[in-house]
């Protein structure tokens, strides 16, 4: 039996991520801001105290939809549960950290949650996109350590975080500084 699910990461797909997102920063009264990496093009926010974010994320196909992705403690062993009990495996990737980006990520890191005791590392953790036999897809996310008060979860999920919108705020900070870097 797989344990460890904790709902981390609402995303909605979207033709345009950047009008989406523009959407439901008006609606929720939220600044979704651009993830720091080129890896893929999505806008997120805190949405609670949790540590639950909404993510808009450019849409990949047409037939995609609402996808939830869920922290797990070992993305190997979920996986292979989820196999197991007649589910399939879709996708698994890296959820990287833009190289251009990692000073101003530990300085907002800092800020927010106190000291890191160890270099950023490349990326937030790994993800994968299962299907259940029903054909559902479920997103599962297998957070590195640093990152895990972000999502309140792991070995830090009970420490105290910021507030959503302090979080908001050095995020945008990030925003800022990788559109500044990215190549024309």
């Amino acid at each position: 039996m797989a344990t460890g699910f904790k709902l981390a990461v609402i995303n909605l797909p979207a033709g345009d991520p950047e009008k989406l997102s523009g959407f439901y920063s008006t609606l929720l009264g939220i600044e979704l801001t651009r993830s720091p990496t080129d890896e893929t093009h999505s806008y997120s926010a805190p949405i609670s105290e949790d540590g639950v974010y909404l993510s808009v994320k450019k849409k990949e196909r047409s037939e995609e939809g609402i996808l939830a992705l869920f922290a797990v403690d070992n993305l190997e062993n979920v996986v292979a549960a989820f196999q197991a009990a007649g589910g399939k495996l879709v996708s698994k990737h890296a959820l990287p950290i833009s190289p251009s980006v990692k000073e101003e990520y530990a300085k907002g890191y800092q800020k927010l949650y106190g000291p890191l005791d160890r270099a950023v590392p490349d990326t937030m953790g790994v993800s994968a996109v299962v299907v259940d036999p029903e054909g559902n897809r479920i997103g599962l996310m297998e957070i590195e350590e640093h990152a895990q008060v972000m999502f309140r979860v792991g070995a830090r999920a009970r420490a105290k975080g910021p507030s959503p919108e302090a979080v908001q705020a050095e995020a945008k900070n990030l925003e800022r500084a990788f559109v500044s870097r990215r190549k024309p």
